[in-house]
């Protein structure tokens, strides 16, 4: 199976489920209101498709889209109508995990030469390079309220 088929194939299953807990939520007991739900086209940086993966409380959203030509895929933080590139560290590829409420968005990137991947986080339009245990690989996993994040990172040995 190619990756864009097996992409698309697990996109759609996510969207099934994300439907079918719509569905079972809005059929509750008698007397209960029905919920509402509106669906919104976030768009693209240029390229074929984008998926969301956070959103905060201020409706902040962050995930991954592909560029023009779908020459790589950027993270990206949707708000107000808008989604805005946040870049890489020097590579085609970076994609955004979590969001927290200050709007601190983290997630990992390519370093120049995309032969590896780094954590980053991004705040008040800079995206900075977390770096790793010695090793060549790091990722950020999830972040606080304080800032403070947690992930994994290659050491030295691998």
């Amino acid at each position: 199976m190619k990756a864009a088929t097996a992409k698309s194939h697990m996109m759609s299953g996510l969207v099934v489920m994300a439907m079918l807990v719509g569905i079972a939520g809005a059929s509750g007991h008698a007397g209960a209101s029905a919920d509402s739900y509106t669906l919104t086209d976030l768009g693209t940086l240029g390229g074929s498709y984008s998926y969301a993966t956070a959103i905060n409380e201020a409706g902040q959203v962050v995930g991954q889209a592909d560029i023009a030509g779908n020459a790589g895929s950027h993270a990206f933080l949707w708000e107000s109508g808008l989604m805005t590139d946040l870049g890489t560290l020097g590579g085609s590829y970076s994609f955004a995990r979590e969001i927290n409420e200050a709007g601190q968005i983290i997630g990992r990137s390519h370093i120049a030469g995309d032969a590896d991947e780094h954590a980053f986080l991004w705040q008040s339009g800079v995206m900075t390079d977390l770096g790793t245990l010695g090793g060549n690989a790091s990722e950020a996993w999830a972040i606080n309220e304080s800032g403070q994040v947690v992930g994994w990172a290659q050491t030295t040995g691998g």
